[in-house]
């Protein structure tokens, strides 16, 4: 045997040994991956031995078609864990973090972590299969993902099966508050409006009482298309934003900033019958023309105001009751201002603080003689404000203007309100 020929046996020898090696190697390789896999296996039995999965039928619980786990995880095996998704008393945290995950309370995510699942569900938690045998053994496993698979349906999901009742429930709780809220509003503004009756109601007894008499209401006007007028009127002079409505500040303006002597004035004059230059008589009368209450007037709460002029308020109701005598020959101030006129035939200043005394007795409230002397003195200014024609406030008030005054308001809305 030559040289050459030995070499080739001990090559061919050696070949045929590292193939056997090799052979071996993937022998024993193989039968430790099925080694690994009955320890996976046997892992999953003892963790939930009672929920086990009836394995002729479901050997591998499948996650949702519509799963983003990597592939890796998707060849693993899956822990079947219970019929719960926390088993215990979850902490704090955990549970507020459920919450915001799935959008529901903190008392609905608690429920999800302890209740019970419906019937055939179970909780799934998918797993790498190349896990050390001390790693299958512990519970920190690296857990990629959590669904739910139902053993009777084949059914699988990543929403918990009851978190759509629990939503729905969460719904009708907010729905029933929010309608809560909503009668109680309702109820408020019926209790409110019930006050603001009473207290008008109140007000008449008092003006009747003042008045001696119960006090009869006058129509302001009966020409529907004056009334329309007059509200259009009022509405174009103060709605200043030009936005349809007049605000509590428009109100006030327009009424301070009226010329008494002009056309509009003179009929703002006799409409509202108030001391503009009061703030409480102005928002008193704003109130009572906002039937809505919110905050503005429209066009047809005017309109209802100029056409109704009814008792709501008791400055409308002592111009109405007032201008109903249209200071008369035979009325209680002809015979006050005959009484009281000078030489004349006028009521001078100084006349006229016996005039208030008159008209205080008049109307059961005594004025001292420094409320006379003060009332006499606006008295006087409010005649030159009214009257068409220049007044002389040396010369003295005459009948007509004393009629004026007695006509637009001031005077008995002074003694009755004792300004």
């Amino acid at each position: 045997m030559s040289l050459s020929s030995h070499y080739k046996k001990l090559a061919a020898t050696a070949l045929i040994g590292g193939v056997g090696v090799l052979a071996v190697c993937a022998v024993v390789s193989y039968t430790k991956s099925r080694q690994k896999k009955a320890r996976v296996r046997k892992a999953l039995a003892s963790a939930d031995n009672s929920n086990k999965p009836p394995t002729k039928t479901y050997h591998h619980p499948s996650p949702p078609n519509n799963t983003s786990v990597d592939a890796d995880f998707l060849e693993g095996d899956t822990i079947v864990l219970s019929d719960t998704v926390n088993g215990g008393s979850p902490s704090k945290s955990e549970i507020e973090r459920v919450g915001r995950a799935v959008g529901v309370t903190v008392e609905i995510a608690k429920k999800l972590l302890v209740e019970e699942l419906p019937s055939g569900w179970k909780v799934c938690k998918l797993v790498e299969i190349n896990h050390s045998e001390d790693e299958l053994a512990s519970d920190s496993l690296d857990i990629h993902s959590i669904y739910y698979f139902n053993f009777d349906t084949g059914e699988s999901s990543w929403d918990h099966p009851l978190v759509a009742k629990y939503r729905a429930e969460q719904d009708e709780k907010t729905k029933a508050r929010l309608a809560n809220l909503s009668k109680q509003k309702r109820e408020n503004a019926e209790h409110d409006k019930q006050k603001v009756v009473k207290k008008k109601e109140r007000m008449a007894r008092r003006l009747s009482a003042l008045n001696k008499k119960p006090i009869s209401l006058e129509q302001m006007f009966t020409d529907k298309d004056e009334v329309t007028l007059t509200s259009n009127i009022i509405m174009e002079s103060f709605d200043t934003n030009k936005d349809g409505a007049l605000s509590k500040k428009e109100f006030t303006n327009g009424l301070r900033g009226a010329d008494p002597k002009s056309t509009v004035g003179k009929q703002l004059i006799s409409i509202f019958g108030v001391n503009w230059r009061v703030k409480s008589d102005i928002v008193r009368i704003f109130n009572e023309i906002d039937e809505d209450g919110n905050g503005e007037l429209s066009l047809i709460e005017l309109r209802k105001f100029v056409e109704r002029m009814d008792e709501s308020s008791d400055a409308h109701r002592a111009i109405v009751a007032r201008r109903g005598s249209t200071v008369a020959d035979n009325s209680s101030e002809k015979l006050v201002f005959d009484k009281y006129k000078n030489e004349n035939g006028k009521l001078d200043i100084n006349n006229f603080e016996k005039v208030w005394k008159e008209m205080g007795a008049q109307a059961g409230k005594p004025f001292s003689d420094k409320q006379c002397q003060k009332w006499a003195g606006k008295t006087m200014k409010r005649l030159a404000n009214l009257s068409d024609a220049e007044f002389d406030v040396e010369d003295g008030a005459s009948f007509e203007d004393f009629k004026t005054l007695s006509a637009s308001g001031p005077l008995f809305e002074i003694v009755t309100k004792r300004m």
